[in-house]
């Protein structure tokens, strides 16, 4: 419905809209999962050459195409549109088209019938029909980096796909390719179809999850239709390598996995790995809140450079966290935001969307509160956030609210790549240590005064037993703790504290000293 578009319509302008690193970071799909799936199908060194080929192709489609007119004109049947980098620019019977470009004309034929070149994830999940407003018009606009990206994926996909299909089948016939059937090419062509929506999603929304077909579906599953396919795609391909029909669809299943979480783990590193998230997730479960968390102990033992993959480390700005394969439907920011469980089950439910909002509204308190740039920052899209963010970094640096550096000096790299939406890797990974830091310090103090609390409690109650228990476990906090210990005269100082607070409540509060005479007349 009409509020469905709306909301995600505000929600792609406010994250993806004129982003150009999301733009980038889409491409990487090319690397990341397309060449090694196919390189375990067809062998590396042919992928790697069907695909530089393919990207020929189509950067050598020109700007410009040829299209049949509806009715004549000056005796004139076909006329030159204007359009972006597409296969369909190509015209496959002039004379003069390189030889390997007219072999692609069934590839064509079948792309143009199922409406392939001008398919996009992000085009169809802002598709508004008959009744397109401003706001419908403004977002498309706004997502002309990220749509041509991914129609730049799929159609180097196709071709790269559909010429590996054939010279498989040239040389299982023991032909040359051009002698292939017409009907052979059609063959390779559908398999092309259906592997590039495999590695690359499905752009239709038919090909969605059936959660996703409805108009709350649509909101709460943006941008996860991407997560959902290639989750489906991974463990596809497990089961093909576990339980494949012949031996040699295990070995390229096994391959091609291999490959897979190879290419995931040298460019996003370790915390990129498939399922990462979900086993970083469990080992939190087991971890103590006053010890380091499972993200902190894979960092110390695999250093930076390997926990963060080599883009973070050869760019120097923060990749790995953006083209990983896990953590794709739920995003884990990575600094330990304290929401609540309801506003974690709001922000899955509501997706980009309901993030965009609070980020809003919180923009909106810090403006009131005098942090007008930073609040601002917050309200604006995210390109334009960036933006706002690259030049307070240039003439301030990264520092805190009250004006403290959280990291030294920012290079003007890390000036540019924050400009475009990539925020300094330095920079990120300290956030990423405070975080962890901060959360033991404010466990350890947490656990100190609980401990005091409860022996106030037990003592106050009579409760002799549990005083000495919770004793015991004081012996244990000051072994594991020696610099915040809890000695006899800590104890003594909190039982008298405990006794004044409770001689000074009125009617089950504490009140400040200070304002105790003005509350109370």
């Amino acid at each position: 419905n009409d509020l469905a578009k709306s909301l995600t319509s505000f929600g792609f302008g406010w994250t993806l809209g004129f982003n150009v690193s999301s733009a980038l970071v889409n491409v990487s799909q090319m690397p990341l999962v397309v060449m090694p799936y196919l390189g375990g199908k067809y062998g590396y060194g042919k992928t790697n050459s069907a695909i530089g080929n393919a990207v020929k192709v189509f950067l050598g489609s020109g700007l410009k195409r040829t299209v049949e007119m509806t009715a004549p004109r000056d005796g004139k049947t076909t006329t030159e549109a204007r359009g972006f980098y597409s296969l369909s620019n190509h015209n496959f019977d002039a004379k003069g088209t390189p030889k390997e470009v007219k072999r692609l004309k069934e590839l064509f034929l079948l792309g143009d019938k199922y409406g392939l070149f001008d398919s996009s994830m992000v085009n169809d999940m802002l598709e508004s029909g008959p009744r397109e407003t401003a706001l419908d018009k403004a977002t498309k606009f706004s997502g002309i980096f990220f749509h041509h990206g991914e129609r730049m994926n799929r159609q180097v996909s196709l071709m790269a796909s559909y010429n590996l299909e054939l010279d498989r089948m040239a040389k299982e016939k023991k032909v040359d390719i051009d002698a292939l059937t017409s009907a052979d090419r059609t063959a390779a062509a559908e398999e092309a179809v259906r592997l590039t929506e495999l590695l690359n999603g499905g752009a239709s929304v038919g090909t969605a999850p059936l959660l996703a077909k409805n108009s709350i579906g649509k909101v709460m599953f943006m941008y996860k239709r991407y997560a959902a396919s290639m989750y489906y795609m991974m463990f596809r391909t497990a089961k093909e390598a576990l339980k494949g029909e012949t031996k040699p669809v295990r070995e390229a299943a096994l391959r091609q996995l291999l490959g897979i979480v190879g290419m995931a783990g040298i460019l996003a590193g370790v915390q990129g790995l498939p399922l990462m998230g979900m086993i970083i997730m469990l080992a939190n479960l087991v971890f103590d809140d006053e010890e380091d968390d499972a993200e902190t102990r894979l960092r110390k033992f695999f250093d930076e450079g390997m926990y963060n993959g080599a883009l973070n480390y050869l760019l120097g700005v923060n990749v790995a966290s953006r083209i990983g394969l896990t953590d794709l439907l739920i995003q884990n920011t990575g600094y330990k935001d304290q929401a609540s469980t309801v506003e974690q089950i709001l922000a899955l439910i509501g997706g980009p969307v309901y993030g965009v909002s609070t980020r809003v509204l919180e923009g909106a308190e810090e403006v009131f509160d005098g942090q007008i740039q930073r609040g601002i920052e917050k309200m604006l899209p995210t390109g334009l956030s960036n933006a706002l963010k690259s030049i307070r970094y240039a003439t301030e640096g990264a520092n805190t609210r009250r004006g403290d550096p959280i990291v030294g000096e920012m290079s003007y790299a890390n000036v540019m790549g924050q400009f475009f939406g990539f925020a300094p890797a330095e920079y990120t990974r300290q956030l990423e240590i405070n975080a962890n830091i901060k959360g033991i310090d404010r466990a350890v103090a947490e656990k100190r005064t609980k401990l005091l609390r409860q022996y106030y409690v037990a003592m106050r109650m009579g409760d002799v037993a549990e005083a000495e228990s919770i004793m015991e476990e004081m012996l244990k906090f000051s072994r594991r703790h020696p610099g915040v210990a809890i000695t006899a005269s800590t104890i003594l100082k909190s039982m008298k504290q405990h006794m004044r607070t409770t001689a000074t409540m009125y009617h089950g509060i504490t009140l400040s000293k200070g304002m105790m005479p003005a509350l109370m007349a």
